[in-house]
């Protein structure tokens, strides 16, 4: 039995477990999504319900990250080179290549391999059976995944699913799908659990048997038994509990409300009435050997991401609480009058402190020191300006220790700085090095291991035996330097014109056609080779266009010889001819000097 069609019941009949959903209120067609969307929860809540501690709290780093002014760039950098150039599907067998009969026999010994047959054998009626059937099979089977693919996500599509799902990954170390059935056991629909909001609860002790689909050859899928120790998953937020999830791939019925087994739908029904089945979650995971979680790869720089963030709230408070006035005057000769230090005092704390006293100016008044020296002999008091502004602070502090942090930050992540937005010294060397670093070191490994989990574990719950999921990258080819080598390789024979028009798909981005003529599929010095002996694919050609195509061989030959010719001596001597007709105003060139040129040899 397909593991896909034990999510709902246990049982094998398909009708009995469409009425059986509908007789309990579960849409036929999609499991009702047991996900809250928001991210509030309590951490009490979840010890309450058993879930393991996670070794960094998934809300603070969260936080951390929309705080930061160095991680965004760098989780943003990820989520559009690794999953935001979207993806193809790609057959496991290409019908159009020249050894499909080859690669067709051997799929079936595969499988017969896989089948246990002690004398595996492909014989060639087999294969061209084979062969007739996986057109239209491979068709049906591309629609129903194009299908599935455009509409998993609802409202947003794929590839902001995933690019959703990179950004959690990368910010808190976990990301959590929920995978949505149709009433025949058949994904339809994938929910993004927010990370902060999900906990994992321990492995049973107990293995539990469940059945998992493998992929045996490049056409054909098999279940089979496994055991496993199997967890659940638990969700709360706002202080309140949600619901369990349990594993993908966990036959069991399990209640969302309680966790608990139950041995079919009815019998939940009937213990919990109203209570929905749980979901299934794909749970990715950055690995860490001393954790069930996923740890971020930037938690070694914890405390440079926190570092840069005190640092920038100590500038920016300097607006608010600034207490340096730009100038101050001075009064000399005299003495400060009753209660002006107070009044300073005051002053300074409420009048000149902040950005919106910047310009405020400090006045001190004064009196002679005694009464004796007052009057038109005593001695008069100066009154002196004074600029402060050397002691105010001229720029933002911290700035090498938070330009540090940056490149710590960066350094975890193992990308360029052109990549997380630093566009200073680079030319157009060092970015296409850089980028190309950071292709084929980051970006092209973490797709094939992406790509990989989503093959292992969705595509065969989608029965797909045809195609492979397969995530596109940048490209970061030179285009005019690619387009001069399919041309070179075109016209020296080492790839057929059609070869060539795929490979210029790339370079203009525009899907060329291939040319329905049995030339095109050969190379292209063959071809003319067998223009000029008459023996083109397709049957000889008649006896007049034979001669054409010979005569028309020779001239292009004699006309390649003339041309070389006037590259050469000649050009240069008729050049010389024509400068001294036009510098008489007489254009004479002899005909027969052209003539001999172009006309064929006898």
């Amino acid at each position: 039995m397909s593991d896909s069609s034990t999510a709902l019941a246990t049982v094998d009949d398909s009708a009995e477990l469409e009425a059986t959903a509908k007789a309990y209120g579960i849409e036929v067609e999609s499991q009702p999504s047991n996900a809250a969307p928001t991210t509030e929860d309590d951490a009490r809540v979840f010890l309450n319900y058993g879930a393991i501690i996670p070794p960094y709290d998934p809300r603070s780093l969260s936080s951390m990250y929309e705080k930061s002014t160095a991680l965004r760039p760098n989780v943003d950098a990820y989520k559009t080179n690794i999953e935001g150039f979207g993806y193809r599907l790609e057959p496991t067998i290409d019908l159009d290549v020249a050894d499909v009969d080859e690669k067709i026999a051997d799929a079936i010994l595969l499988t017969k391999i896989a089948d246990d047959d002690p004398f595996p054998t492909a014989p060639a009626e087999d294969v061209a059976a084979t062969k007739l059937t996986l057109k239209a099979e491979m068709r049906l089977e591309k629609l129903r995944l194009e299908q599935f693919f455009a509409n998993c996500g609802g409202n947003i599509s794929f590839i902001e699913l995933r690019e959703r799902t990179r950004q959690e990954l990368e910010t808190t170390g976990n990301a959590y799908w929920e995978i949505l059935r149709d009433g025949r056991g058949r994904p339809v629909r994938i929910e993004l659990i927010p990370a902060p909001s999900m906990r994992l609860m321990r492995a049973e002790l107990k293995w539990t048997d469940i059945t998992e689909s493998r992929r045996v050859s490049p056409i054909a899928l098999r279940q089979y038994g496994v055991k496993r120790r199997l967890r659940r998953y638990v969700q709360v937020l706002f202080g309140q509990f949600i619901a369990y999830f349990k594993e993908l791939d966990d036959p069991r019925i399990m209640s969302s409300r309680s966790g608990r087994v139950y041995s079919s739908i009815h019998a939940l029904q009937r213990q919990e009435p109203g209570v929905a089945p749980a979901t299934e979650i794909l749970h990715f995971r950055i690995h860490s050997p001393l954790t069930a979680y996923g740890v971020p790869r930037w938690v070694g720089a914890t405390l440079a991401v926190l570092g840069s963030r005190a640092a920038e709230e100590v500038n920016v408070t300097f607006f608010d609480n600034k207490a340096v006035p730009p100038m101050c005057v001075m009064v000399s000769g005299g003495k400060l009058a009753a209660g002006m230090a107070e009044r300073i005092k005051d002053y300074i704390r409420d009048n000149i402190k902040g950005r919106d006293n910047f310009h405020a100016i400090l006045v001190l008044e004064a009196e002679p020191a005694t009464a004796a020296l007052a009057g038109a002999n005593g001695s008069r008091c100066r009154i002196e300006i004074k600029n402060l502004m050397d002691s105010m602070q001229k720029d933002a502090l911290f700035q090498e220790y938070d330009a540090n942090n940056t490149e710590k930050v960066g350094n975890q992540f193992r990308l360029p700085k052109l990549l997380r937005g630093d566009t200073k010294d680079f030319n157009r060397a060092t970015a296409d090095a850089a980028l190309d670093y950071a292709e084929q070191q980051i970006f092209a490994p973490e797709r094939t291991k992406m790509d990989h989990l989503i093959n292992r574990r969705l595509m065969t719950l989608l029965d797909s035996r045809f195609f492979n999921f397969v995530s596109k990258g940048v490209q970061t080819k030179d285009q005019p330097a690619l387009a001069e080598m399919i041309r070179a390789h075109v016209h020296e024979g080492i790839l057929t014109p059609n070869e060539g028009r795929e490979l210029s798909s790339d370079v203009f981005a525009k899907t060329f056609k291939n040319l329905d003529h049995p030339w095109a599929d050969q190379p292209l010095s063959l071809t003319l080779a067998e223009a000029s002996a008459g023996t083109l694919p397709g049957g000889p050609p008649k006896p007049d266009e034979a001669k054409a195509l010979e005569h028309a061989a020779a001239r292009l030959v004699q006309l390649r010889s003339k041309l070389a010719e006037w590259e050469g001596v000649a050009g240069a001597a008729a050049l010389d001819l024509a400068r001294t007709n036009e510098s008489r105003k007489v254009i004479h060139v002899p005909a027969s000097e052209f003539n001999k040129w172009f006309e064929p040899s006898p």
